[in-house]
């Protein structure tokens, strides 16, 4: 199905951010937007009116919607931690 849409300056806005920061083209995160609505029922889950499969599909969405090829920027190796004599 095609759907077009016209959006408020500042909420495209937002959408292409979102977007770029997941490493995801528009559509495809908007696509991942809509079904994680619709995984949920049309709501936001809340912790006081929703099952913990309500708040596992969340997460399990929220998750699916960053992207696998963020860098690492973590250096936790022993010559970082320890200096150079690795002690």
């Amino acid at each position: 199905m095609t759907v077009t849409i016209e959006l408020k300056p500042d909420i495209e806005a937002r959408v292409k951010t979102e977007a770029e920061a997941r490493g995801l083209p528009v559509e495809d995160y908007i696509e991942s937007v809509i079904e994680s609505q619709l995984a949920n029922g049309g709501r936001e889950p809340s912790s006081e009116n929703s099952t913990p499969a309500d708040r596992a599909r969340a997460w399990e969405a929220w998750a699916a919607s960053h992207s696998l090829n963020t860098p690492v920027i973590l250096n936790d190796s022993r010559e970082a931690i320890y200096g150079d004599d690795g002690r």
